[in-house]
């Protein structure tokens, strides 16, 4: 009944997933035997699997990966999509595809993986071009939303988690924007070459390390052979029309009975996309990026994989933004050892280390040229013209660099099986090191080109001098099945934070609290949970559970000194930190009940929060001489926030062709100590639609039609200011937009995909995107990121 109910979680929530069946990986053993097979109905069976052409143990060299989460049968806690990569699935006795720690218990991250004949994935289906968009495009993932900052810039939110709160990895290696405002926790990680991505919706991944909620993609292990060595390629192409968007990639594996290999290039580039109304929105991107991997087995149950991931980002357009991004470059190592000796003192042993650095620069453009920024940089020059009083015209322009560097290790020791009492014991660390530059300049247009009355602007800057965090921690989480129908799992970390900037890299006029004293600060974090699930009957389950976590402030909210950084929708701002900042806190509990009478399954989950500390900020509205909408943000907490919410999906088999489904989610949060609606929060969402599906065993096709239904936003996000509240949002209208999308697998090694985002050509525009207010004084019109219009979009996979 759990694993039924878990793959229709999947199937009903993420398009289609059709599979021919094969090996089940449940945890650390793999049911050699067994497979559930998710049919396009989204009913689910086991059947006895066949070897494979290719090898014993590989199930096909085209396979798409469906990752599960074992203990997503605990509504709040995981949530799944279909994975993007295609990919050869290791071998069954290699334990199948790492997580966080290689899955350290079944509790908390046992990974069940579904694999065999090509599975549309939603690359394949809807291909995206950023990896947080595939999160929410995946019609399952109604927790998590997004704020669109460029076409390969999303920056998810986790049901109303924002940057910082979230614990973002790949691979278990921690990723963090190096810019908040021109990336993003996941931008940096290539669409295909995921495998899986898990979603863990509150406290409870204490095996990751301090946070509010997770995001924790993997990629595909290297491939083995037992018939000796092979090689496959893997070509995709995808092409969306508005805004010329190419993605295409490349993947070539192989390897032999004890060793594997993959290398990856991938290409995404686009230019402006128009939106429903004809609006050309300035998007321009380009970004390549490098897979090289490799994995060796030492013995047959010990085995290393070493992964390299490089970058390149370059003439990225970010729409009402202050700053574009010239480039963008990325390196990111990773080095796992994995144990599963059945002679060893554990069930299983994992070390791992990361280390991954993103470097960065950008500008404000040409002040001569129309390239985008003009209506933003607009304000500004006006804004001075206005001060000086004078009939010259002014320009304004600058310049911003930087880097974000993480370093990290991990190792945890599990005792026990997955589906017995078992515990798991670890360790890790985190060492983050981040600076920002910024630099600006401004002329007139005198005679002589002399910067007149710009003696005080004429060159300047602001900055986040270098600044270091390290935090080692420890965790531990026990899995107990009292009964049959009745599983708890408890879990428990404790991290030990230490951030410091340098002093010599402080401004001399630094508007930092307290510039002039140790920025040095050290705080205890610790965190734990208690979930229960419990089989009520052959139909029913209910999910209970509650946790505590802390997360550290993030080296921005505690050392940024005058950045010109986009938060909030408004997007027009200078942000101080706080070397005071406390670690926010957060209390969650969750209750959830789960049915599946077979052709009619829904679910409905509902949480609260309660977050001590909040951390937010105490905004001055600048004058009337500044720009329109410009503000200045200075960290600062506020004592209790809450965020409370549901969400409901269900479906139902309207035949063996034909299954309707439906979800719902809304979130609210609100600043208690100021009794105002939180920022970033977005608005009551539903999605409905009808899944069209070949019953045949080959599921060789698929359509579906579905629609979003976003309710209007008239809870405004508030700040304070002074001794008063300034609103820093604006009220989005309601909306519905229609997708259609399917696929066809023409023959065994090809597939073709196409469909038609936003098919009725919708104008709307997102709650949590960018707009700038109009400047009637300055006849500057208003700028909002409106979303794309009509999108129809074709792509091809060819494996071989």
């Amino acid at each position: 009944m759990r694993r039924r109910s878990l793959c229709w979680l999947l199937a009903s929530g993420a398009l289609f997933s059709p599979t021919n069946g094969g090996p089940m990986l449940a945890g650390r053993h793999v049911l050699a035997a067994e497979s559930v097979v998710i049919a396009a109905d989204g009913s689910a069976a086991t059947e006895t699997t066949q070897d494979d052409a290719r090898s014993s143990t590989n199930e096909t060299a085209t396979s798409s990966q469906i990752v599960l989460v074992e203990d997503a049968d605990s509504p709040f806690r995981l949530t799944h999509i279909p994975s993007v990569q295609p990919y050869s699935r290791p071998s069954a006795g290699l334990g199948g595809l790492p997580s966080a720690i290689e899955t350290p218990t079944g509790e908390a991250g046992a990974v069940a993986a579904l694999a065999s004949t090509p599975v549309p994935s939603i690359l394949s289906v809807t291909p995206p071009i950023d990896t947080t968009q595939a999160i929410t495009e995946a019609s399952g993932t109604d927790t998590v939303r997004a704020q669109r900052r460029s076409p390969v810039a999303f920056d998810p939110r986790v049901r109303g988690f924002r940057q910082g709160q979230i614990y973002a990895q790949a691979d278990g290696a921690l990723w963090r924007p190096a810019r908040e405002d021109l990336d993003s926790m996941l931008s940096k990680i290539s669409p295909s070459s995921m495998a899986g991505i898990r979603v863990i919706n509150g406290p409870y991944g204490v095996i990751y390390g301090p946070g509010f909620a997770f995001i924790d993609v993997t990629t595909a292990e290297t491939p083995r052979y037992d018939a000796g060595p092979e090689t496959h390629n893997i070509f995709g192409l995808n092409y969306r029309t508005n805004g010329n968007g190419w993605y295409g990639y490349e993947t070539v594996e192989g390897g032999s009975t004890n060793y594997g290999f993959r290398f990856g290039y991938g290409n995404r580039n686009g230019i402006d996309y128009e939106a429903g109304n004809g609006e050309r929105i300035p998007s321009s991107y380009l970004n390549q990026d490098f897979l090289a991997q490799y994995g060796y087995d030492l013995n047959p149950f010990q085995r290393l994989e070493f992964r390299y991931q490089h970058l390149d980002q370059t003439d990225t357009e970010y729409f009402g933004k202050f700053f574009d991004l010239d480039a963008l470059i990325v390196d990111g190592f990773n080095l796992r050892l994995v144990d599963e000796s059945p002679s060893g003192p554990w069930t299983r042993f994992v070390v791992e280390g990361w280390y991954n650095r993103t470097d960065f620069q950008g500008n404000t453009g040409d002040p001569t040229t129309n390239n985008g920024k003009t209506l933003t940089i607009d304000r500004v020059e006006r804004a001075l013209e206005r001060a000086l009083g004078g009939p010259e015209p002014v320009f304004f322009w600058g310049d911003t660099n930087g880097f974000l560097a993480s370093t990290g290790a991990r190792a945890a020791v599990t005792f026990g099986e997955e589906d017995e009492a078992n515990l798991t014991l670890g360790t890790d660390v985190r060492y983050l090191t981040q600076r920002i530059n910024e630099h600006f300049n401004s002329a007139s247009s005198g005679t002589n080109g002399t910067n007149i009355g710009l003696a005080d602007l004429d060159d300047f800057g602001t900055n986040q001098p270098l600044g270091s965090l390290v935090d080692p921690g420890a965790f531990v989480e026990f899995g107990l099945p009292w009964r049959s129908y009745w599983k708890t799992t408890i879990g428990a970390r404790v991290d030990w934070l230490h951030t410091d900037a340098n002093e010599a890299e402080i401004r001399s006029d630094s508007s930092l609290p307290g510039f002039d004293a140790d920025m040095a600060r050290n705080n205890t974090m610790y965190a734990f949970f208690l979930d229960n699930e419990v089989d009520l009957d052959e139909y029913w389950t209910v999910n209970a559970g509650f946790g505590h976590a802390h997360r550290a402030p993030t080296l921005t909210e505690r050392y940024a000194d005058g950045l010109f950084l986009g938060l909030f929708q408004n997007g027009f701002t200078r942000v101080i930190g706080s070397p005071f900042l406390n670690p926010e806190r957060a209390w969650q509990v969750d209750l959830g009940l789960k049915g599946d009478y077979g052709d009619v399954r829904g679910g409905i989950r509902g949480f609260y929060t309660w977050i001590l500390d909040y951390a937010t900020y105490d905004v001055a509205q600048v004058g009337a001489g500044g720009p329109l909408g410009a503000q200045l943000a200075h960290s600062t907490s506020s004592d209790l926030a809450t965020l409370a919410g549901f969400e409901i999906d269900g479906a139902i088999d309207w035949n063996d062709y034909v299954t309707l489904f439906g979800s719902l989610a809304y979130v609210e949060g609100r600043d208690q100590d100021l009794d105002v609606p939180m920022t970033g929060i977005y608005p009551l969402e539903g999605r409905v639609g009808i899944r069209l599906h070949d019953t045949s065993e080959e599921n060789r096709w698929g359509v579906e039609f579905f629609g979003r239904l976003v309710d209007d936003q008239d809870r405004l996000g508030a700040l304070r200011s002074g001794p008063g509240l300034v609103t820093v949002e604006q009220a989005t209208p309601g909306f519905t937009v229609w997708h259609l999308r399917g696929f066809w697998a023409a023959t065994r090694n090809v597939r073709l995909t196409g469909g038609v985002e936003n098919v009725f050509d919708r104008n709307y525009l997102e709650h949590l995107d960018l707009r700038l207010p109009a400047s009637a004084i300055d006849g500057i019109p208003e700028l909002r990121l409106l979303a794309p219009g009509i999108t129809p979009y074709v792509g091809m996979e060819w494996n071989f």
